[in-house]
């Protein structure tokens, strides 16, 4: 016993000094590790990234005049991610994360598609990313409920709003009055009276000298029961509302089977200096295919429709021309009894993927940088006999037709 007594200071001793070495050599270990992985994130960050453009258009001198008030600039510069949209077409340039290994890509959607196509993938919920995600389930609930302001939208997005607002490309100037608390039969009988569809007959200078009138469609008179706009939003992908929008379209199948093209110009100038050459296709395209119908929306039409967004909210909206879905809605209102409207108003389903066609990602084609988007689809909620639950669960909104609207004399 006396021996083992001994013993045991000394194995403690020893004991406390191999614990000792084996936590420093734990803590080297753990220090080594830091420092090799900070090695290697620090070079991936800062070393060169590589442009491919896709066609030489997407260099061209435009772009530079256009890029110091490119309308979807982020303001988070961790992110540098910015889309320059104008009007119906779109030219976008797509920068990666600071983060991220593969390279980024100029994609121009002009008259020369590329061959392979390399999107821009979905950036991960981080740090990096709080900005360009922020408020976007909270505007889309404000659309629910019909109450929604821009101080809703991030900060990118009301730094679009501003820029856009500030310069004016089209020179629009509105001086009518401003009402945010209409009826819906106010709204509605407004949509009526000054929504009425019109599209370029040939009977105007200088389309009359030149020919125009031969070659216009014959006027649109046919009229619909029931009629649904679905959208191209991505959160149309496995959303399974194909049989029930069947279903709805097999009462007026009319423009299902034999659709009806539109174009439309933007531009006050638009007879001497359209923003895109749309007369030279529409030509091309009557001659060859006279029995199919095919129109040019007259910019009075949009234009309207402009106003009547403005004339029901007190902000000051982008003064660009209305988006393509805000259109196609208000003409199906001039040819159907009642309206079917699929995912313009986001649902529980709402995703930053832009289209459903296409791997793009940016929260503004849901709420709006060069369109006024935001008001647009106040309005439709405004406007809309479809239930909350319509809304959450198909992002479905129903509107009455024109024909169907009684207004008081």
């Amino acid at each position: 016993m006396g021996v083992q007594d001994s013993l045991l200071p000394g194995l403690r001793h020893v004991t406390k000094q191999l614990a000792q070495l084996l936590l420093l050599f734990l803590l080297l270990w753990m220090l080594f590790f830091f420092v090799v992985f900070t090695y290697f994130t620090d070079s991936q960050v800062n070393q060169p990234h590589k442009i491919i453009p896709f066609n030489s258009e997407s260099q061209h001198s435009s772009y530079v005049q256009h890029s110091s008030r490119a309308i979807m600039a982020s303001h988070n510069s961790r992110w540098r991610l910015y889309a320059d949209r104008k009007g119906p077409f779109q030219r976008r340039q797509v920068f990666q994360p600071p983060r991220a290994r593969d390279e980024f890509y100029f994609r121009n959607l002009g008259e020369h598609r590329p061959r392979a196509r390399k999107y821009l993938r979905k950036p991960p919920r981080s740090d990096y990313s709080d900005d360009y995600f922020s408020n976007d389930w909270s505007v889309v609930r404000g659309l629910w409920k019909g109450q929604v302001s821009s101080k809703m939208l991030s900060h990118r997005l009301q730094g679009a709003l501003r820029d856009y607002v500030h310069s004016n490309k089209h020179n629009v100037l509105y001086k009518g009055q401003r009402k945010a608390n209409k009826s819906r039969e106010e709204m509605l009988c407004q949509m009526k009276q000054q929504a009425q569809l019109r599209t370029l007959d040939g009977s105007e200078q200088p389309f009359a000298h030149l020919g125009f009138k031969q070659l216009a469609s014959s006027k649109l008179q046919k009229m619909y029961t029931t009629c649904a706009v679905v959208t191209s939003a991505g959160a149309i992908l496995n959303s399974s509302l194909g049989r029930e929008i069947a279903r709805l379209t097999q009462k007026s199948s009319g423009l299902y089977i034999q659709p009806n093209i539109f174009l439309f110009s933007q531009c006050p100038q638009w007879s001497q200096q359209p923003d895109y050459d749309l007369f030279t296709p529409y030509i091309n395209h009557r001659k060859n295919f006279p029995e199919q119908p095919f129109y040019i929306l007259h910019p009075s039409f949009i234009w309207k429709l402009w106003d009547i967004v403005q004339s029901n909210t007190k902000e000051n909206i982008q003064p660009n021309p209305p988006s393509s879905g805000f259109i196609g809605i208000v003409m199906m209102m001039n040819f159907c009894e009642e309206v079917h409207v699929y995912e313009y108003i986001p649902s529980m389903r709402q995703s930053n993927l832009c289209h459903y066609h296409e791997k793009y990602y940016d929260v503004a084609c849901t709420f709006g940088a060069y369109h006024p988007l935001l008001y647009e689809k106040l309005l439709i909620k405004r406007m809309s006999t479809a239930s909350e639950e319509d809304l959450k669960k198909k992002g479905k909104v129903t509107l009455p037709g024109f024909s169907k609207i009684n207004c008081p004399l």
